[in-house]
């Protein structure tokens, strides 16, 4: 696609069906001085107009309501997930820069969310174990399911900050904490924010005390560009050797990556991104 919405150029992936489609309509396409691919009866590109006049008629032959050019775009992002593919693929094949975007067609209902909880737990079952996974969350995943839902990102990282606390509590994974963690939640401005993390927070399986050695590896941390709190929760994460520590945070997740071999293979990654991978598995 040329020249599309924001003048972006970029490729689009079709069915062998709808190839088929294209290339019986080239072999009746008039042969008019226009690089548009669809062009009308004067031999110019049809107008966004028509396509909706086009689309309102099937549907009211078809006694569909309220569809339109958006509903269908809609339809396939949400089929896209539907059939196994992850919000990243969506957001390529859609044509956005970023996952935000994305998340405004591919909101996950409950309903989804109870199923993948699910699926997984399938999955283990049949593999004949339970995985003990230890995870680390920081402050900013902790927050999530209490910050401005309005947000699509803010809203999706909250929905996969929810899902994992669930696995904890089903004990099927194992949340590990820190004395650092309870220190920057004790930290919160707000008081019945903080009250209600302070309670979140004594669900972890696991609360790290911080040792002579956490402060040695964290200040080593720093020297690497992470903030202090980052440090100190990163030394204490890596103390246990968790399986992965989850963050919102993306200035502590591009060092992170920067630095991946000064990290004693702590994987540090974002929560939706991360849940996506090992429901996958």
């Amino acid at each position: 696609v040329r020249r599309g919405k924001g003048r972006k150029q970029r490729n689009v992936m079709l069915m062998n069906e709808t190839r088929k489609e294209l290339a019986e309509w080239l072999k009746v396409r008039p042969r008019v001085p226009s690089d548009c691919f669809f062009i009308g009866q004067v031999g110019e590109a049809i107008q966004p107009r028509l396509v909706q006049r086009v689309v309102q008629r099937y549907a009211e032959a078809a006694e569909i309501e309220d569809l339109t050019p958006h509903v269908l775009r809609h339809t396939f992002a949400r089929s896209l997930l539907d059939s196994g593919a992850t919000p990243f693929e969506v957001a390529k094949l859609l044509g956005h820069s970023s996952l935000d975007s994305t998340a405004r067609y591919t909101q996950p209902s409950e309903e989804d969310l109870i199923n993948a909880v699910e699926r997984s737990k399938r999955r283990d079952d049949q593999n004949g174990i339970i995985k003990a996974m230890k995870i680390y969350l920081d402050t900013c995943c902790l927050n999530r399911p209490f910050d401005d839902q309005r947000q699509p990102r803010i809203r999706l990282e909250a929905e996969a900050v929810t899902l994992i606390l669930e696995k904890v509590r089903q004990r099927e994974w194992n949340w590990v904490g820190s004395e650092v963690l309870i220190y920057e939640i004790e930290q919160t401005v707000n008081t019945e924010r903080k009250e209600r993390l302070l309670l979140l927070a004594l669900e972890a399986n696991q609360t790290i005390e911080i040792s002579e050695k956490i402060m040695e590896r964290a200040e080593a941390l720093s020297s690497l560009g992470f903030g202090e709190y980052d440090a100190l929760h990163l030394a204490s994460a890596e103390s246990v050797k968790v399986d992965v520590f989850l963050t919102t945070d993306d200035p502590l997740q591009t060092i992170a990556n920067r630095n991946k071999k000064r990290l004693s293979s702590l994987i540090v990654n974002n929560p939706v991104k991360w849940l996506e991978e090992v429901l996958k598995k």
